[in-house]
């Protein structure tokens, strides 16, 4: 009033309800994708194959320790930043009868291309450094494809398998050397039997 005394109020009440349960609701959706995408890392990180994840365009989007380490083996610091031009640069590729491999028959664009390699499908190849570095690799992988099936990168999976093919190549040397050594005593002369004969 003129007093300055309150005679009456008014006032709005809007009910926030619903949108707080949505903030909840949110906010527990967040946490969740942080959990799992902390798991997918953890994972990630934990596989002892080299992964390689690869933008459409070829560049490495990501690739876990594994592939960094058997990636070091045949190249030079800073592999994962090169395009996939230069890349093909860093090594040559052979097929596992020690074929050369164009690098459109590279495993990374044959993923890029669609294909996927699992199952019988999975390429052995060799790759050599410029050092002289082989390294065997067994690889599978397959396009990733967005909601339009457009391939949108793809993923590769690197098992290294030096160890056992060099195993297979020193047991097949031995192999041969016991072969020869046999083929030599067989054509030995029989001591007893007259000159000449066997």
């Amino acid at each position: 009033d003129e007093q300055g005394r309150l005679r009456e109020w008014a006032g709005a009440q809007t009910d926030v309800s619903g949108r707080r349960e949505l903030d909840q609701r949110l906010r527990a959706t967040a946490r969740e994708a942080d959990a799992r995408a902390r798991q997918l890392e953890a994972t990630f990180a934990a596989i002892t194959d080299g992964m390689v994840i690869y933008a459409p365009d070829g560049t490495i989007a990501e690739m876990n320790g594994a592939a960094r380490r058997i990636f070091r083996l045949v190249t030079d610091e800073g592999f994962e930043e090169l395009g996939i031009v230069e890349r093909t640069h860093q090594f040559e590729v052979y097929d596992g009868a020690g074929e050369v491999l164009a690098p459109e028959h590279w495993p990374g664009y044959r993923i890029l291309a669609g294909e996927v390699l699992t199952g019988s499908a999975t390429q052995d190849v060799v790759f050599r450094g410029r050092n002289g570095v082989e390294v065997w690799l067994s690889v599978s992988g397959a396009p990733m494809r967005d909601e339009t099936a457009a391939i949108a990168g793809g993923v590769a999976i690197y098992h290294d398998v030096t160890d056992h093919r060099q195993l297979e190549r020193r047991t097949h040397d031995a192999l041969a050397a016991l072969l020869e050594m046999a083929e030599a005593l067989v054509q030995l002369p029989d001591e007893e039997s007259p000159a000449g004969e066997r």
